[in-house]
């Protein structure tokens, strides 16, 4: 495998273990200074957040690393894009937010406030703007680090803030949604300014901007699938039981996701690099990637099974630990789910944007009528069963189209060999030795 594929996912594997820290930090301040109702309402916001940036992003910023990496377009004219498209974001942000407030709270469903509405709706749009610009910025090698150091600075400030927000000055669910707000203006800071600082406007021609969008939209079918396989269970949740068992049902999540740690760092750096390779080289790191997805996965659901009770007990306290039987539940499906960024980031980087999104979109069709018909019935019990379903079904699709398209045997890309343990094993007492120098 690459020095450099290498180098940057270690990068990005590090940067995720160290927010996973403050991802629990956080998670431990709102669960218990604002209880499983306060953490149901966090939680349903920012899982908004997470699909209006999906839907606003619209597979742009993908699209325009692509074409940069590819010599198509220059990176001021990325940046120029980027610059103009978020303009008119912005524009349709505002005329939602004070032309069609009651509707916007109709879709909530639950009595949320109109402030911590445009709260989460400006972070959105920050949030927005860092996915162009830091997407632009992985077309060079140091662009990884940077938004790797980027990222984890905003998350340990965000912790502080809500800290302060909630704890020291109880604000409390507006509190957590400012500590995020600040939080993501000072990545916004970070990330942008120097950016936009040195770059030069650069027009496009509109068959290259086509170009972009047709690009773009298949990454943005895919993301849009593969959030809403993710999230969509929580506006089902969000009509038919309380905030406070959606609180419940968000520590199950945010504790079952750590199994998707080191896969979705390899995530990040495995697309920029794949970009600019030949056929047989990226159908051979694609493998890897898998293989060793695979076996991290593994040793991670086995560690979840053995310590997230008494996790959940520490972390979020007893208010929560019903939370521990949907976390199970939904463990068999996100270990399936490891292999898939290796696979949907190969499909994507060779162009072929719209296999992801029939793999995805198969998965949140049976998502969306397992979600209708159970979780009415059984709640955050259905929402975890389904989730789970959904995911193998998703790997599955995955499997299969590899399999029929690229003649590979499953052992090839699924299923990792000796070397692969002895790769990693390697890699791991390399760090280690690195660390005690």
């Amino acid at each position: 495998m690459p020095s450099k594929l290498v180098s940057n996912s270690i990068i990005s594997i590090l940067n995720n273990v160290i927010q996973l820290f403050v991802s629990l930090g956080s998670g431990f301040l709102i669960a218990r200074i604002l209880g499983t109702e306060g953490k149901g309402e966090v939680y349903l916001l920012t899982q908004s957040s997470s699909i209006i940036q999906v839907i606003f992003l619209f597979g742009l910023g993908v699209s325009l690393l692509f074409f940069v990496k590819t010599n198509v377009i220059s990176y001021n004219q990325a940046v120029s894009f980027s610059v103009i498209f978020n303009i008119i974001v912005i524009t349709i942000f505002l005329v939602l937010i004070f032309v069609f407030p009651r509707l916007l709270s109709q879709m909530l469903g639950k009595e949320i406030s109109r402030d911590n509405i445009l709260i989460t709706f400006i972070t959105a749009q920050l949030n927005i703007f860092c996915g162009f610009i830091g997407y632009i910025e992985m077309y060079k090698e140091a662009g990884i680090k940077k938004w790797s150091f980027v990222s984890l600075t905003s998350n340990i400030i965000y912790v502080l803030f809500l800290f302060f927000l909630i704890y020291v000055n109880p604000f409390g669910v507006e509190g957590a949604l400012l500590a995020l707000l600040l939080s993501t203006l000072i990545k916004a800071a970070f990330l942008c300014i120097p950016t936009l600082r040195r770059f030069v406007f650069e027009s496009l021609k509109l068959a290259v901007i086509g170009e972009i969008f047709v690009y773009g939209f298949g990454t943005f079918i895919s993301n849009l699938f593969l959030t809403s396989v993710f999230r969509i269970d929580v506006f089902f949740l969000n009509k038919y039981v309380s905030l406070s068992e959606i609180g419940i049902y968000s520590v199950s999540v945010n504790v079952s996701e750590l199994l998707l740690l080191v896969p979705n760092a390899l995530g990040v750096v495995l697309f920029p690099h794949l970009s600019g390779l030949e056929k047989q080289e990226l159908l051979n790191t694609m493998s890897k990637i898998g293989r060793l997805s695979f076996i991290l996965g593994s040793v991670g659901c086995l560690g979840l099974l053995l310590i997230s009770y008494p996790f959940i007990l520490i972390i979020f306290g007893s208010k929560f630990i019903s939370a521990f039987v949907p976390l199970l539940l939904l463990l068999p499906g996100l270990m399936a789910m490891t292999l898939n960024y290796s696979y949907s980031n190969f499909f994507t980087s060779t162009g072929q944007s719209y296999t992801p999104a029939k793999c995805f979109g198969a998965g949140l069709v049976v998502n969306l009528v397992c979600n209708f018909i159970f979780i009415p019935k059984f709640g955050i019990m259905a929402a975890a069963i389904v989730s789970s379903i959904t995911y193998v079904i998703i790997t599955l699709s995955f499997i299969l189209i590899i399999r029929k398209k690229y003649k590979l045997d499953y052992v090839t890309y699924i299923f990792p060999s000796k070397e692969d343990f002895i790769y990693l094993f390697n890699k791991a007492k390399g760090f280690i030795r690195l660390n005690q120098r």
